[in-house]
Order: structure tokens, then C-alpha cells, then sequence
């Protein structure tokens, strides 16, 4: 990514983190300056999680999909994967054409204020406890306010717009399933040489990183104030996890019949030229008289280029992303959770254990 794309992208994510924070802090510092007691939007950390973590970072991630995205269609064009470059075009063009759709916005913006405007009038009861009880309905002050008429709504747009993203490009991934992929058995990626088509879910692992501390603040927030145990919440969070890696990786299992067929197209062409090398190899140097030439030939080496060929068509996957991607997705995902593990299992008693399994 260009250095300056990279600053106008973190311009755009703080820009967007204060927009949206600093005037709740604001009018928490005032009501409290003026005695009125700390804003209770503001003891709840899901709000907080919200607005400072999960709002730039969508902000990032919905680029970063957009970028990846054009690389990849690039890279099947350049690399010649994909014979039709127009098709690819026409495919790419309407499966995205209605993401910039004025009514798209207009549907999603209408979505996301009417989910502010369901917590703030009582429809939808408010998440996490403040002040030891569930929060049914927020306060109707400035703070209350702002939050479900501006800042919720923000982040509500931004995750519905990464989300509609990633749906557009299942779609794309589903047209170009159907055309004639030149893929290579042989390819050291050991994904017939499409691994890259998995670079968009680097925008999942940075939504599944703010959703993550979403849900972890919102946990923490009933941990510390609700009496509620970490143990509670392993269940949800198990579905989550399994949930996330299905939305983002799914998608590529629409790839896995092009690599079947590769695989085994790879094997047979591959299994032909080896019978016949082996053959003549074998007619040359075992069944012919010994020939001095042996130790300077290049035929022993061919041959075991050869066993290298099938090996890496024996490793060849039949899907396009491998442990690393899976772990790069993951990783995110379970790390605003070691706080709340913490509080189930204190870490002076895990390091205590950790010390007399050791020793």
C-alpha cells in the first residue's frame, strides 16, 4: 500500500474514532464538572470498544478489502489465469455495481439509524449492565442521544458496508469458479498457484479483531459489573469463532472442484511423463552396458526433480487457504478474549501451574 494511502486511510479511521467519541467524553466531562455523576453510557467498555476500536478498524478493514480485492482480479489478469479478461470485468462490474448504488446507502443508513433509534426508545433493550443491572432503556440526555442518533449508527454502516463487501465478493468468487481457471498442479503455493485469491480475508482477520473486542468489552463489562462469569460466555463465543471462520473462509470452498480437478489432471499428465522418463532412464542405465558417463550425467538429478514434482502435487490442497490463513484470522479473534480468560484463571495461578508442569 502507498505511504500516502496509508496515512489518508488512518486519517480517515481517527477521524472517524473522534467523530464519533469525543463528544460523548465531552458530555461526560460535563455532567460530571457540573455534579451530576458520571454518564452511564460511559461505564459500560462495549461503547468504548465501539467507538475507539471497532469503528476505525472497519474503517480499515473496508479498504483494505476493497484493495486486496482489485489485486487479486489484477493478478488473475497478469499471472493469465484467467483467459477472458472481460469476463472477469463483466463479472467483477456486476457483482459490485450496486455497492455504490444510492439506494444501497440509503437502505443501509435507514437500517443503522432505526437500530439507534430501537435502543433508544426501549424496543431493543440496551447491552451490558451499568451499575449492577441490565441497562433496558438508555438515559435520554445529551449522551444517550448522541450515541444511538449519531455514533451508533455510524458503526452499524461501517460493518454492514465490510460485510455487503465480503457478500460481493462470494459472488465473485462464485463467477469465477465457473470459468476455465488455468491452474498448476505443480505450483509451489501448493493451491495450483491461487493462494493469493485468499488475500481478502486479511480485511475479515481486522473485522474479526473489532467485532472480538466488541464482544469482549461488552463480556468484561458484565464480568465487572453484573456478577456474571467468564465461564458463561465460552459457549457464545465458541459459536462466534466458529461462525467467523465459516463467513471467511467458506467463500473459497467454491474453488475446491477447480483444484480437485487440477490435482487430478496433474497426477495422470504428470504420471505419463514419469512412466516415460523412468522407462528410458531405466533402459539407459540398467539394461545398457555401464557407462563411465554415469558420473557426470544430469539424468540422476532429472530423476529426482521428477520425485519432487509428485510431491508437490501430493501436497497440493483442495482448498485455497492453508493453516497459516486460518491462523491469521483466528489469532485476531481470540485475543481481546485473554482478558476475560484471565479472570476466570488468575494469572499468578496459571504461571504457578505453568512453574510445576515444568518442574
Amino acid at each position: 500500500m502507498p505511504y500516502n494511502d496509508e496515512r489518508r486511510l488512518l486519517r480517515r479511521a481517527v477521524a472517524l474514532a473522534a467523530l464519533t467519541w469525543l463528544p460523548l467524553a465531552a458530555v461526560a466531562g460535563i455532567e460530571r464538572a457540573l455534579g451530576g455523576g458520571i454518564e452511564p453510557l460511559f461505564k459500560d467498555l462495549a461503547v468504548h470498544a465501539r467507538l475507539l476500536i471497532a469503528v476505525p478498524l472497519l474503517s480499515v478493514a473496508e479498504a483494505l478489502s476493497k484493495r486486496y480485492r482489485e489485486d487479486v482480479l489484477r493478478r488473475l489478469i497478469e499471472e493469465e489465469y484467467v483467459a477472458d479478461r472481460r469476463s472477469l470485468e463483466r463479472i467483477t462490474q456486476s457483482c459490485y455495481r450496486w455497492l455504490s448504488s444510492p439506494a444501497v446507502w440509503v437502505l443501509i443508513i435507514a437500517a443503522a439509524l432505526s437500530m439507534g433509534q430501537a435502543i433508544f426508545w426501549g424496543i431493543i433493550s440496551a447491552t451490558g449492565p451499568v451499575m449492577g443491572a441490565k441497562l433496558e432503556r438508555l438515559p435520554h440526555g445529551p449522551g444517550g442521544i448522541w450515541y444511538t442518533w449519531v455514533a451508533l449508527p455510524v458503526f452499524y454502516v461501517l460493518i454492514a458496508r465490510v460485510l455487503l463487501r465480503w457478500a460481493a465478493w462470494t459472488a465473485t468468487l462464485f463467477q469465477i469458479a465457473r470459468l476455465p481457471l488455468r491452474m498448476v498442479a505443480t505450483h509451489p503455493d501448493s493451491a495450483g498457484g491461487i493462494h493469493f485469491v485468499t488475500r481478502p480475508s486479511a480485511a475479515m482477520a481486522v473485522t474479526a479483531l473489532a467485532t472480538s473486542s466488541v464482544l469482549a468489552a461488552s463480556w468484561g463489562t458484565e464480568i465487572a459489573l453484573g456478577g456474571a462469569s467468564a465461564h458463561s460466555f465460552l459457549e457464545p463465543f465458541a459459536v462466534w469463532v466458529l461462525v467467523l471462520l465459516l463467513v471467511t473462509f467458506g467463500p473459497f470452498l467454491l474453488l475446491s472442484p477447480r483444484l480437485v480437478q487440477t490435482k487430478r489432471t496433474g497426477r495422470r499428465e504428470y504420471g505419463k511423463l514419469a512412466t516415460l522418463y523412468s522407462r528410458r532412464f531405466h533402459q539407459r542405465w540398467i539394461e545398457a552396458p555401464p557407462d563411465v558417463t554415469l558420473l557426470g550425467s544430469a539424468d540422476i538429478q532429472s530423476l529426482a526433480d521428477m520425485g519432487g514434482s509428485f510431491r508437490l502435487i501430493r501436497e497440493m490442497r483442495i482448498v485455497p487457504f492453508g493453516y497459516e490463513d486460518i491462523l491469521r484470522v483466528l489469532i485476531p479473534t481470540l485475543l481481546p478474549m485473554i482478558p476475560l480468560a484471565l479472570t476466570a484463571v488468575p494469572l499468578s495461578k496459571l504461571l504457578s501451574q505453568l512453574v510445576r508442569a515444568v518442574a
